[in-house]
């Protein structure tokens, strides 16, 4: 809004002016989805920052520039966001700073057999929660297998189930369970 104030303020013609601020706001106005996109919320948190005058609307559109001030008002609480994935690297920066498990293991039917994988729920933008995979065992017997070795040699535990927190007592517990569920069968 700075920006059009400054265009209206310069000393040339009426007309020089509304070509500036047009041509400024062309570049600067976005819809509702897209402004909630820009600043990585839902659009129920976009809507309610508005409600709440957080957010001001010209029209029914959002110039970038108010968005980018309201970014650096940090008024988004973001232990309260689901967190936002767009690689394997950030899971990884994101898991290695806090010390807290994150993951779940899976069981994948396919061409009749069993994959084993660790994955973990995160939400991404525009599509909602998903199922990361941040390690592979492969088919139940080599998995199996596999885990029995990282229980002997610790040392050749993956640094993707060390960085998601999981160690030699989760790994004795996905043997146990995995055993007795193929037992069970």
């Amino acid at each position: 809004m700075d920006k059009i104030i400054n265009i209206a303020n310069e000393p040339i013609s009426d007309k020089e002016k509304a070509d500036k601020i047009r041509s400024y706001l062309s570049d600067q106005l976005i819809d509702s989805k897209s402004a909630a996109k820009y600043l990585g919320i839902s659009r129920t948190t976009f809507y309610s920052k508005v409600e709440e005058g957080k957010i001001l609307p010209v029209a029914d559109r959002y110039l970038k520039s108010d968005l980018d001030k309201y970014l650096k008002t940090k008024d988004i609480d973001r232990s309260k966001v689901n967190i936002r994935y767009n690689s394997t690297e950030s899971i990884k920066s994101d898991l290695s700073k806090s010390n807290k498990k994150s993951g779940f293991l899976a069981k994948v039917k396919s061409k009749g057999q069993t994959y084993i994988y660790l994955k973990r729920a995160v939400t991404v933008p525009g599509k909602g929660q998903r199922h990361k995979t941040i390690h592979s065992f492969g088919p139940l017997p080599k998995a199996i297998e596999e885990l029995e070795k990282f229980l002997t040699h610790p040392n050749e535990i993956p640094s993707s189930l060390k960085e998601a927190g999981f160690g030699q007592s989760d790994i004795r517990k996905w043997i146990d369970d995995l055993n007795s569920e193929s037992e069970a069968k």
